[in-house]
């Protein structure tokens, strides 16, 4: 393990966290905080001075030009296009870098999307979680699904041509047949890219001290493997666990979590990966505050090993489907990783989780919705 490597050489993608809503969703365990304009005003000061600080930190004497940036919360899409253009006018933007934010379906407004279009966004990530009213109220999001098939087209009118649609699926009395029909709905809307999560609830969640009864695993299973069949059977790339895109659409940002590239993390909460550091900014925005006004970043910081950075590599890179190149493994740790788990590896592909080629290590397709207890096997 060497020093950090300056952010202009490694060409670090960015994420921003913006931890403000107008309501917090019920099964939200994200930090986040109240609105109100004149909090928002100051965090974003707030983060143009942590950029300060990373360029001082980092002693950049030429423009930085992140890989990607990434805009989530929280709601980024209380945002003004004003204050977006603040913050990114501390960058040198190419023409290829992807700039997403994250976006609540109910400020897709004409007004909203307009002036939007008129800052270096290029990349819509919407909120809707679902195309059923009854699963949207039970998710305590204030949008309907009869009006996103209209916001999409006026996002669309505006130029955006990289949209991103989250979906929920395991919900309380959720079916396999009522999944097909939400994919249905969600492939009519003709996205790009889809993003789906099994609802987990965490123990701090408001959802959670509700203790709602919850779809049995084998059916979880079950709703996981037809949304996969049907977007799949609509033309769309499974690319990693949870995510979907077609015409190369995949997100570029995560895709460097994913492959255990660098990144920086800003904001109050947010995380970073630069060698060989892992950190945490504090989840408070007082806190955080005051970090910065010390003229401090990369919040609490971890000192990452050889061995606990090989172990991340490995389970990020198997969410991928493509899984791990054993050549890229062998150059960047000294060792092929089927001799270094050969037990483990020859235990999982025995149960049919685990495929080995003389090039990759990969999960089956019916270990995928199981993933995180084979990569606990593994590692």
């Amino acid at each position: 393990m060497g020093k950090s490597i300056p952010l202009r050489k490694v060409n670090a993608a960015l994420y921003f966290h913006i931890p403000f809503c107008l309501t917090k969703c019920d099964y939200c365990s994200f930090f986040s905080t109240p609105y109100r304009r004149e909090t928002l005003d100051r965090y974003v000061q707030n983060l143009i001075t942590e950029i300060g600080l990373y360029r001082q930190y980092f002693a950049m004497d030429t423009a930085w030009t992140p890989a990607t940036i990434y805009f989530g919360g929280g709601t980024p899409s209380l945002l003004s296009d004003l204050q977006i253009n603040q913050i990114l006018d501390c960058f040198q933007i190419s023409a290829t870098t992807e700039i997403t934010i994250e976006i609540n379906p109910l400020q897709i407004t004409p007004e909203y999307i307009q002036k939007l279009a008129k800052t270096p966004v290029n990349r819509l990530s919407i909120g809707l979680q679902s195309m059923h009213d009854a699963e949207l109220q039970f998710l305590t999001r204030r949008h309907k699904a009869c009006d996103i098939a209209g916001k999409i087209r006026l996002c669309r009118a505006e130029g955006f041509d990289n949209v991103s649609l989250d979906l929920i699926y395991g919900l309380p009395g959720s079916t396999i047949d009522s999944v097909s029909a939400n994919i249905d709905h969600y492939l009519e809307l003709e996205p790009d890219h889809i993003s789906t999560y099994l609802l987990t609830l965490e123990h701090d969640s408001i959802m959670a001290q509700a203790n709602p009864t919850l779809p049995a695993d084998e059916d979880l299973n079950a709703q996981y493997y037809q949304i996969r069949r049907s977007l799949i059977a609509a033309g769309f790339h499974h690319y990693e666990i949870s995510n979907f895109a077609r015409n190369n659409h995949e997100s570029r940002h995560n895709l460097i979590y994913w492959t255990a590239d660098p990144y920086a993390g800003l904001g109050a909460s947010a995380a970073g990966w630069l060698a060989p550091y892992r950190y945490q900014n504090p989840s408070d925005l007082d806190l955080y505050e005051a970090m910065i006004s010390a003229g401090q970043i990369m919040g609490e910081r971890e000192l990452i090993d050889s061995v606990t950075e090989r172990q991340d590599y490995t389970i990020m890179h198997l969410r991928l489907l493509e899984g791990i190149d054993r050549a890229d493994y062998q150059a960047r740790f000294g060792v092929d990783i089927v001799d270094l788990y050969t037990d483990r590896i020859t235990q999982l592909q025995s149960l049919g989780m685990l495929n080995v080629t003389p090039h990759r290590v990969y999960l089956s397709e019916q270990a995928l919705f199981v993933s995180n207890m084979v990569l606990a096997e593994l590692i």
